[in-house]
């Protein structure tokens, strides 16, 4: 299955988003495929049924100098919200500066705008 920025609300690869609980500024690095794992505070309970299809993004972490982070289990709601599927309240805020894929090259390191 491909991601187009149509289909989610703009979630895509180089997209930069924050939480609803105030974590971010994220680059999204990479989108999974859908997934219906458990959330891994049910699978710690013994529930292991699978949950509401949903998303994992591997992001680069603006505000602690690039460190690797991620953020699982989400899905667009249909508003194009994207939204827990373990929480409805937890939401993204999606291109919270713009995208920075034009700025960044591939080792990381940011490159001049002006």
């Amino acid at each position: 299955m491909s991601i187009k920025c149509s289909d989610f609300g703009g979630m895509r690869v180089g997209a930069i988003i924050k939480t609803s609980y105030d974590t971010g500024s994220y680059l999204v690095q990479r989108i999974s495929e859908v997934c219906t794992c458990p959330s891994y505070t049910a699978s710690l309970n013994g529930d292991d049924s699978p949950s509401k299809p949903h998303y994992h993004f591997t992001l680069k972490d603006l505000d602690k100098r690039g460190d690797t982070s991620w953020l699982n289990g989400y899905a667009p709601d249909a508003d194009g919200v994207w939204r827990s599927v373990w929480n409805d309240k937890d939401y993204l805020i999606i291109d919270v500066g713009g995208v920075v894929s034009d700025y960044i090259d591939e080792t990381g390191t940011q490159l001049d705008m002006f």
